[in-house]
């Protein structure tokens, strides 16, 4: 019983043992960022173009390369961001 009485706050709510809703979107933006630019290097990496076709010949190649190391280092960035915050707010039972 005590260990509940000590989960509640001085209000007698577990209000703020609720996650904030932007630290959410936050870890889930590093993720998809991360997620997309490890997919489009490899990608990248893996496709052989096709020379009968332009856009996948040249176009896509050139986007995904310019496009996706920002994503990899946007969603590090993110991520180390979001790990930050969760530090600073971090309290010890």
């Amino acid at each position: 019983m005590r260990g509940l009485r000590s989960l509640l706050n001085h209000r007698g709510s577990l209000s703020n043992m609720r996650p904030n809703p932007w630290m959410l979107v936050l870890w889930l933006l590093a993720a998809t960022l991360t997620g997309a630019g490890v997919t489009a290097l490899a990608a990248l990496a893996l496709t052989a173009p096709d020379p009968e076709s332009v856009q996948s010949f040249y176009v896509v190649p050139r986007v995904l390369g310019a496009v996706a190391p920002w994503l990899l280092v946007v969603g590090i960035a993110a991520g180390v961001g979001a790990l930050f915050l969760q530090a600073i707010r971090w309290r010890r039972g």
